[in-house]
């Protein structure tokens, strides 16, 4: 029972994240577009439809139909409810939808639903109740009349009820009008969907047959029978509908295409009236398929149950039905999917996802030529997968579509069960459990999303809540402004921030608003709502009958529960609202349990009731019930709350065995080499076959009998402990004489997989027998291992003579061989294939789980083992060749034989990567090969390899072979020598190839069998390391996103990584992301004799760390302990990239029991470099306790546009602004530009302990220096204080491109700011129109002051015009004057005509409306001037009142004028003279304070102005 116990530890673990799975987060993956709920808060709905006046449909599966005018009706109410009509049970209810062509013209509105009843029989029959599991209902096709003054669906009337459904799934599926008028369907197998193929015999069923009269169209094979609608498309003309009336007879369906297992879901492309149908697959293959249009005069076969996508069923092959046979043979055309992908394979698409062994198409839409979608994607074809969480689009090519790249659109977006698009363009998914309809759209189509969670709904009150506004984003990429009502009253006066706090201290339900509006253009705005209940409760819990893992299949199973409000008071069952669904999951491997794929199905509803009785239902195993109730408050209406409770029935191992042993035997669908056992629930249904005939080494076996008397393929309900045999009987296989029976097989060829090897071939139409025709083919087959003493004998194998290929299950790096024969009623041919091998593949496909196997001793991959030659190649079919020897080459036995030279120089090498193209050796821990040497000779090995971004040579690191014998030195005799690849290369993944060298001259050495190899729980080089030795433990190299460098499984949740060159990248994107490693697999890792965990880390950004938690295994080493971890703050253990954390830091953990290391707490949006993770033997010391003080704080790397190194904003407006290469580049197009970068989120940022604030910066030829503002926050720090403010000129702070700003500089408590409290950092005034302002590397830091305040010696200047733009200065502020017709620019200059009259000026702000001008560093106001002999002006200089405390308001005080005379010596009208004003000379000028300064009073003439700037008196005149 221990594979049991294993098993149901796994499915704890399953339990545990199904909530977190079902709840899973969606994620858009393709940029450009966006999902948003449309409708919200339905009764399961199964899909939506539009009809031609864009009147919405909303098909809820119990029988309840939604109307909406149109897809911006956010009022959608209830159009009807057929509840009464419909068998809502399991799979079943209301599937199918669609109005006229012609409505509203013609009012009519087709269903296709389960009817409760059955063929002919009274409704309800069962009211939604299968106790037993299998009720007999029959499919209806009806229609009802639109009422538009009503807007309701009434007059139901049922047209067509004449076909049968027998099972809970694959019944009725979609209904669509086509161009033409004619109405489709699509009917399931109507079998159940369970591992079971029924072929009619079992259960007991009223509609058994297509056609009793037909043997071969039971069950299952409906699909293929004329007379059955099952498996099945077919239409009706539209003209027959309209001209049908009630009471007379139906109209006919016509088959347009048959062999469909579950054909849920279909679309009629517009482009040409061909249908796209999904068909949701058995236990390998999903299928996409092309219907041609009806009318086209086809009747395609698509195959089921006789193939599943190109893969034969062998349960039905078996059987030998005619229809199949036909199919098999040709005789019958089968029409193969156009698109079909693997359950087991996690790659679809761009996409890897938790495939598990599951999948489910089950929508599908074509993106039509008029689509509000990019133009590639006009013609996609998109759909979903109800267990994979997402939906793909495969946009046209040349071909056809581009499958194999198809874009996954979304993820995390589960239970979806229909893709229809819009008259709007866009596509709407239906969810079918959590009610919800999405809009998937192009995101600049739509406005802001608005998503209000609260932390609590309802409680007593004074009630406290948080409201986050999480998942609220600008569809437009611009920034959002938030405003808050919280109080109900309609005004939106709280808080302005995306996360605010209210408390209620009155009772009633308030509805809480948050409005949003978008700095983009037209400033987009969207509200979005949620009502709160303060003063109401639910309280109670769910009781069921049975405990878990103590009931059976077919129990009685009682549930109920008494649900009190916050008075006491019992809620009626009146207001009890049931579901039951099972829960099925496919786990993961033993070493990541929680690697599964989820999903869920409806069993039963029970509405208005406290509680009820059912029949634990069957289903795979490991899956449980879950109770789902939705309660409603007695006297608050609106106020809903959902209880669950999940119930585990009893597993057991079923066990089947053969006589004789080793026999291939189907459980349920899959195939297993006996003895067998397989995970079944207690009481449930296991479906076993015996395949017949096989064979065992050449002896043939044919099926006798089972040991419980059933058929060869019949239905068991195992019982733990019995053991059911399937007992063969003997019989002798001929062979035809040498040179006689049909022809081998050609193309035989080999396919290798990771673990196994597939032969394929191709049978031959030479010399066979008409009399006696090929019935099989005998595949011969052998696994060789690496170290095997021995080659095994071949291995034999009896398949039908439709089969073409056939797979074994191998080790990795094994070599698989294959031979293949035809066989006839005669026996074997004498002809066989020539034998075909190739190696297994030793790494698992990305996304693959997959545990090493511990008791696996070795994992490799060969290089080369000398049976192919030497030169030019290896077995990896690239250069191989020796220098300097008299004799390179392969002997007779199979041996590399190398005579060297007698000159020294001699070496050879065997090349396995290039430069960009490395041979990643790190997942392997020795090199391996055979070598003869005579004693007394030498001989060296090594790799070349490159850099970790295999792009650069690393130097060559050589061993000497002898030292890795046993015997330490050469023998004579083939010695096996295995050397740590650590020995032979500073890099083992970024090898170039293996070379020896250093030979003995004359010497003859042989080699044989060179390999990688991973050595499963042995110690590097010839001798094991010592009893209690420690040894580094090599955790992971980064290598392989799935498998860290012990084998194990290695992943992320909520974080986008990226591996390369040995290192992983990792942004966390979301607050509860993790990246986890496993330690042990099967059992604990004993950490106990080392001494610290080593790694690099480095963060992009920021000086924030996540943390790092040891998680331990239980007592039994059987599982991880969920109760006991430690986990430590990793920013204390990081120096110069490296982090060493002590093993003594992780307190109150066991860690001979170590299980796993886990990275969490991530910094989000920020991206970690982290490399070369090891426990090693020596161990860091535990951390000094930081000590008070400062630590550097990494505002902005520049490395993400929208967001700095803190993750909050940072962006600006009036400029265009680019990121590359950790730089930001700003360049100004307006007046009012600004680069602004948030230092606090929603609270204060201190930066009183750091010294100055230092960034690059590089400011263009003839820009002016920005200002720098740095903005505060209020007292309480919930929002920004608009009227505290410090600004300051950058110039006299920039020194080499860098600014280093004091902090002192910024002000203190004497200016009214407090550092504790800052907001924001603010670049203003840069000058437009010359060229971009570059940013880099933004930080506070702790030392360094930046420059020396500027003495007498040192020169500085700040440009204060530009004359490029009226009406602006260099500054960014107002620069103008009158009249206008007075004033020109030209050539950077500003030319001023001045006659007696006009009174022409030029005025120029210095200040901002915030601040005044700091003038106190200059000495003089310089500009040049071309002007008549003699002219003369006058400067004026606006400053604030010295009387004025602060500047921080300078539009309410008083300004000061003070002017001087200008005379310049010299002036001329073509040569500039350059004129210097001494501030000094404006008597009682306060240089902090100025405003502005003027250019007036001209003489008569024309004057030219440029080169206007402000200058300290060491600056030159120039």
């Amino acid at each position: 029972m221990g594979s049991v116990r294993s098993c149901m530890a796994s499915v704890v673990v399953l339990l545990a994240v199904l909530a977190v799975l079902v709840q899973s987060q969606i994620n858009v993956r393709e940029p450009g577009f966006v999902i948003v709920p449309a409708w919200e808060r339905l009764a399961n709905p199964t899909g939506i439809r539009f009809a031609a006046d864009g009147r919405v449909f909303v098909i809820g599966k119990g029988g309840v139909i939604y109307t909406a005018k149109n897809v911006e009706d956010r009022a959608i109410k209830v159009a009807a409810d057929i509840s009464k009509d419909v068998f809502n049970n399991f799979d079943k209810g209301l599937v199918g939808l669609a109005p006229h062509p012609r409505f509203p013209e013609v009012p009519h509105v087709y269903l296709l639903y389960n009817r409760d009843g059955e063929i002919g029989g009274a409704i309800p029959r069962y009211n939604d109740l299968c106790p037993s599991g299998v009720c007999f209902t029959s499919g209806a096709l009806s229609r009802m009349t639109w009422d538009k003054d009503q807007e309701k669906l009434d007059d139901l009337q049922e047209i067509i009820v004449d076909w049968c459904s027998g099972s809970t799934t694959h019944a009725q599926g979609d209904l669509r009008f086509d161009g033409n008028g004619n109405l489709l369907m699509s009917v399931g197998d109507n079998t159940f969907f369970s591992n079971t193929l029924n072929f009619g015999e079992s259960p007991p069923n009223l509609c058994p047959f297509g056609d009793r009269n037909d043997p071969e169209s039971g069950g299952v094979m409906q699909c293929q029978s004329p007379a059955s609608t099952s498996g099945k498309v077919s239409y009706v003309p539209v003209a027959e509908l309209d001209a049908w009336q009630p009471g007379r007879p139906a109209p006919r369906l016509r088959e347009h295409a048959r062999g469909f297992r579950n054909p849920y879901r279909f679309v009629v492309d517009p482009a040409n009236n061909g249908i796209i149908l999904g068909d949701v697959g058995f236990g390998e293959w999903e299928e996409i398929n092309y219907i041609p249009p009806v009318g086209s005069g086809q009747v395609n076969n698509y195959g089921w149950p006789c193939f599943e996508g190109t893969m034969t069923q062998q349960s039905v092959q078996a059987r030998q039905f005619k229809r199949c046979e036909d199919l098999y043979r040709g005789r019958a055309v089968h029409t193969r999917a156009m698109f079909q992908y693997s359950h087991h394979e996690p790659k679809l698409g761009n996409a890897i996802t938790k495939a598990g062994g599951a999948s489910a198409v089950t929508g599908v839409a074509v993106l039509p030529a008029s689509t509000t979608f990019p133009a590639a994607y006009r013609g996609a074809i998109c759909h979903a997968d109800y267990t994979r969480a997402g939906f793909w689009c495969a946009q046209r090519n040349s071909t056809g579509h581009d499958w194999d790249n198809s874009k996954m659109m979304v993820s995390g977006l589960d239970q979806i069960v229909d893709v229809t698009t819009g008259p709007d363009g866009a596509l709407y998914l239906s969810q079918i459990w959590s009610g919800t309809v999405f809009r998937f759209n192009v995101a600049s189509r739509e406005r802001p999303i608005v998503k209000i969670t609260p932390d609590v709904r309802g409680g007593a009150v004074p009630m406290a809540v948080k409201f986050s506004s999480a998942g609220t984003f600008d569809t437009t990429g611009g920034r959002l402004s938030y405003e808050w009502d919280l109080d109900g009253s309609g005004a939106f006066a709280g808080p302005k921030t995306p996360e605010a706090t209210f408390t209620y201290t009155r009772a009633g339900p308030v509805t809480v608003s948050l409005r949003v509006r978008s700095s983009s253009a037209g400033n987009p705005t969207n509200v979005g709502t949620i009502q709160v209940y303060p003063g109401t409760a639910l309280t109670g819990e769910i009781a069921v009958s049975v405990r878990d893992n103590a009931f059976k299949i077919g129990d009685l199973v009682t549930f109920s529960a008494a649900i009190r409000t916050e008075t006491g008071a019992a809620v009626p069952a009146a207001n009890l609202d049931w579901e039951v669904l099972i829960s099925h999951c496919y786990p993961g491997t033993v070493c990541k349990p929680e690697a599964i794929n989820c999903h869920q199905h409806m069993v039963n509803v029970y509405a208005g009731k406290a509680g009820d009785t059912l029949q634990a239902p069957d289903h795979e195993a490991p899956s449980w019930l879950t109770f789902n109730l939705r309660v409603r408050h007695p006297t608050v209406p609106g106020f809903v709350q959902e209880f669950t409770r999940t119930a585990q029935p009893n597993t057991i191992e079923a066990q089947v065995s053969t006589d004789p042993p080793g026999l291939d035997v189907i459980m349920n669908i899959f195939t297993y080499r006996s003895p067998a056992k397989l995970l079944n629930l207690d009481g449930g249904e296991l479906s076993i076959e015996a395949l017949s005939p096989q064979m065992i080494d050449r002896q043939g076996y044919r099926f006798a009998s089972w040991s419980d008397g059933g058929a060869q393929s019949h239905t068991v309900r195992p019982v733990a402990g019995t053991v059911y045999t399937a007992r063969y009987e003997r019989f002798s296989i001929g062979r035809y004489a040498a040179g006689q029976g049909p022809a081998a097989p050609t193309e035989v060829s080999v396919a290798p997989g990771f673990r196994q090897c597939t032969v394929s071939w191709t049978p031959s139409n030479r010399q066979v027998d008409p009399a006696n025709p090929i019935t099989g083919f005998i595949v011969y087959h052998r696994e060789i291992k690496f170290a095997e003493p021995t080659a095994p004998n071949f291995s034999s194998a009896l398949v039908p003579a439709t089969t073409t290929s056939y797979k074994v299950t191998v080790d990795t790096g094994s070599r698989c061989e294959f031979e293949v024969a035809a066989m006839t009623g005669i026996g074997e041919s004498s002809f066989k294939s020539p034998m075909v091998w190739a190696l297994s593949r030793h790494l698992a496909p990305v996304g693959v789980e997959w545990c090493p196997d511990t008791a696996q001793k070795y994992r490799t991959v060969l290089v080369d083992d000398f049976s192919q030659g030497t030169s030019p190649r290896n077995m990896r079919g690239l250069l191989q060749e020796g220098v300097d020897f008299q004799r390179f080459e392969v002997n007779a036995q199979g041996k590399l034989i190398a005579v060297v030279d007698n000159k020294p120089g001699a070496h050879w090498y065997s090349v396995l990567g290039s430069r960009g193209h490395c041979f990643d050796s790190s997942q392997f821990t020795h090199l391996s090969f055979k070598i003869t040497a005579q004693p007394g000779t030498a001989i060296s090995v090594g790799m070349d390899s490159f850099d970790t971004a295999c792009n650069e040579k690393v130097d060559k690191k050589r061993t000497l072979v002898s030292d890795w014998t046993a015997e330490k030195r050469f023998t004579g005799q083939e010695q096996t020598v295995r050397i740590p690849l650590a020995e032979v290369s500073i890099n083992p993944g970024g090898v170039q190839s293996i070379y020896f060298d250093t030979l003995t001259l004359g010497a003859t050495y042989l080699f044989d069998d060179i390999f990688f190899l991973y050595q499963v729980g042995s110690g590097p080089g010839p001798n094991p390391p010592n009893p209690g030795e420690c040894q580094t433990l090599t955790v992971d190299r980064f290598v392989n996103p799935d498998a860290n460098s012990i084998g194990l499984w290695t992943g992320v949740e909520g974080i986008n990584r990226r591996l390369a060159a040995n290192v992983m990248y990792a942004t966390a994107t979301t607050a509860d992301a993790y990246w986890a490693s496993l330690l042990s697999g099967a059992t604990c890792r004993d950490l106990s004799k080392h001494g610290a965990i080593t790694f690099g880390i480095r963060p992009t950004a920021g000086n924030a760390y996540p943390s790092l938690q040891f998680q331990q295994r239980n007592q039994q080493c059987t599982q991880r302990d969920p109760e006991v971890s430690a986990t430590v703050p990793l920013a204390q253990y990081v120096k110069d990239g490296v982090a060493t954390v002590p093993l003594s830091a992780f307190t109150g953990v066991n860690l001979a029991r170590a299980h796993a290391l886990v990275l969490n707490n991530w910094p989000q949006n920020v991206e970690f470099a982290i490399s070369q993770i090891d426990v090693t033997c020596s161990g860091g010391s535990d951390p000094q306790p930081p000590q008070p003080g400062c630590r550097p704080l990494n505002v902005d790397a520049f490395a993400t546009p929208g967001a700095n190194a803190l993750g909050l904003w940072s962006g600006g407006e009036d400029a265009t602004i680019t990121y590359a290469n950790n730089r930001a580049s700003i360049t100004p197009t307006g007046a009012g530009n600004y680069f602004a970068s948030v230092l606090a989120g929603n609270q204060c940022r201190d930066i009183s302990s750091y010294t100055a604030l230092q960034f690059g910066i590089q400011v263009p030829a003839g820009g002016a220096a920005p200002r720098l503002h740095v903005e505060f926050r209020n007292v309480q720090c919930s929002a920004r204080d608009p009227e505290v403010n410090a600004r300051l000129d950058l110039a006299p702070f920039i020194k080499d491109g860098v600014a280093t700003v004091p902090i002192a500089a910024i002000g203190g408590a004497a200016e009214g700011l407090d550092l504790k409290r800052a907001h924001a950092l603010a670049l203003t005034g840069m000058t437009a129109g010359r060229g971009a302002y570059v940013l880099s590397n933004m930080n506070f830091v702790c030392t360094g002051t930046g420059p020396t305040p500027p003495g007498p010696g040192t020169c500085q200047r700040l440009q204060t015009e530009s004359f490029t733009t009226p009406e602006q200065n260099a500054l960014g502020q107002y620069g103008w004057g009158e009249p206008s017709s007075a004033l020109a620019l030209a050539n950077n200059a500003l030319t001023l005509t001045s006659t007696a009259t006009n009174g022409v000026y030029y005025a120029s702000v210095l200040s901002t409306p915030q601040a005044c001008r700091d003038v106190s560093p200059f000495s003089h106001l310089q500009f040049n001037l071309r002007g008549p002999a003699g002219g003369a002006l006058s400067l004026e200089i606006q400053s604030v009142a010295a009387t004025v405390a602060s500047c921080q308001s300078r539009g309410a005080a008083p300004l000061e004028r003070r002017a001087v005379r200008v005379t310049p010596a010299g002036l001329n009208p073509t040569t500039p003279t350059i004129v210097r004003v001494p501030l000094s000379g404006f008597t009682g000028l306060v240089p902090t304070k100025v405003h502005a300064y003027s250019f007036g009073a001209f003489t008569a003439g024309t004057f030219v102005v440029d080169g206007v700037q402000l200058v300290s008196a060491a600056c030159p005149a120039a």
